[in-house]
């Protein structure tokens, strides 16, 4: 039988670690649909189909750790603007309705500004569970770091300086 060669971890290829905590990232993070996370296995078959690699799970974890920080963030600014171009789209469709409802209907005044109130609220929970979102990542990030480097500076032992 013969002796199993273990795969090379090191980016020895010509995907950077950048690319690669690209891809995983984005492959986490899919499109939003399955609640679940994807798991490393399934992440580290699909970059190795793509980029045409052998690499192990470790090596992708590594490389998506590197670069988790800018990515989250980046992730969270898109979800905020995708938020904002949406809201000044309904505002600007808003507001074409508003001239033709004015032009139209004059006597309906009541029901206009209730219809309005109502769009008003509703976008306000969207831009406040938008910000939740992204306050919850943020949040989940900063306690991961903690964690990793909470004891990184603390010396085991104490040093004796009398003698």
């Amino acid at each position: 039988m013969r002796k199993k060669i273990p795969t090379r971890r090191g980016p020895k290829t010509v995907v950077s670690s950048e690319q690669l905590a690209r891809f995983a990232h984005g492959f986490r993070i899919g499109d939003g649909t399955d609640k679940q996370p994807r798991r490393w296995e399934s992440i580290t078959r699909a970059a190795n189909k793509k980029f045409g690699t052998n690499f192990l799970p470790a090596h992708l974890k590594r490389c998506y750790a590197k670069y988790r920080d800018e990515l989250t963030s980046r992730t969270i600014k898109k979800i905020i603007r995708e938020f904002r171009v949406t809201e000044n789209l309904q505002r600007r469709l808003a507001e074409n309705d508003e001239r033709t409802d004015r032009l139209r209907l004059k006597d309906k005044e009541r029901d206009y500004n209730l219809r309005r109130q109502r769009d008003l609220e509703e976008a306000q929970k969207r831009l406040r569970k938008a910000e939740e979102r992204a306050a919850s990542l943020r949040k989940e990030n900063r306690r991961k770091y903690n964690r990793r480097f909470k004891n990184k500076g603390k010396r085991k032992t104490p040093i004796d300086t009398h003698r």
